[in-house]
């Protein structure tokens, strides 16, 4: 660090840096967490997407009290990576809060935090919703199938049409999007759809049989199965802990 910047930095507050800048950023979730994993600090719209009544009272909560286990577990284990290796994670596209109840794609950067003995004491990461913060570095056969996907996950698509549409291979696709989303293109297929239906258990009072059939599962069964991989819940379940009607 130049000494122009030391003193600069040496100058601020505890607390008075720049925090209050991502209230002004519109769809951006901010977020600070300690070595435990355990948030610190974030924005007015985290808090308020999290369901707390202000930004203070984050301080000491972890992403098990906000989100089902499996996809906690997630979240932890990425934290855990970074405190390990020291290595940022960028543009890391996962299942986030949705304003409609359920999960939706966001794209998450974290970032270690150094204390005075360069230690790492915690991470700092921001979120936002892909489709409206699409990562510049994503490769366009890669953005192409996630477009393609996204308005067509009800149909039944094969790897062979998605490889077509974004005009490369089927191997090339799904080294592609292992590198970028860490899983294959079917698998990102079949939790869009499983996050699809969050939304609509969450927002709608429509029959699960229903939302199991819009979403892309003929069979209700593997609806169910597959649902509960991901989110750690039956649909039902879901919809009683997150509907927001009521008297659900």
């Amino acid at each position: 660090m130049t000494t122009r910047k030391q003193e600069f930095y040496s100058q601020l507050k505890p607390g008075g840096c720049f925090e209050p800048l991502f209230n002004h950023i519109s769809d951006t979730y901010f977020f600070v967490k300690d070595r435990e994993s355990r948030l610190i600090s974030g924005n007015e719209k985290l808090a308020r997407q999290l369901g707390c009544p202000s930004v203070d009272s984050l301080t000491g909560a972890s992403d098990f009290d906000f989100f089902p286990k499996s996809v906690a577990m997630h979240y932890r284990e990425d934290d855990e990576k970074i405190f390990q290796t020291g290595k940022a994670i960028v543009n890391r596209l996962e299942p986030w809060k949705s304003d409609r109840g359920g999960f939706c794609w966001f794209s998450t950067t974290k970032m270690p935090i150094y204390n005075k003995s360069d230690q790492i004491c915690g991470i700092a990461g921001v979120t936002a919703p892909h489709f409206s913060h699409p990562p510049a570095n994503l490769p366009h056969s890669v953005a192409k199938a996630i477009e393609y996907l996204t308005e067509n996950y009800q149909e039944k698509i094969s790897i062979e049409t998605l490889a077509a549409q974004s005009s490369v291979s089927t191997k090339q696709l799904n080294r592609l999007f292992q590198k970028v989303c860490g899983m294959s293109a079917r698998e990102f297929l079949t939790r869009t759809r499983i996050l699809h239906s969050s939304d609509r258990l969450a927002d709608t009072k429509i029959p699960i049989s229903v939302i199991a059939n819009e979403s892309g599962f003929i069979d209700q069964s593997y609806f169910t199965r597959t649902f509960q991989k991901y989110l750690g819940c039956s649909p039902s379940e879901f919809r009683r802990n997150n509907s927001l009607f009521s008297d659900s």
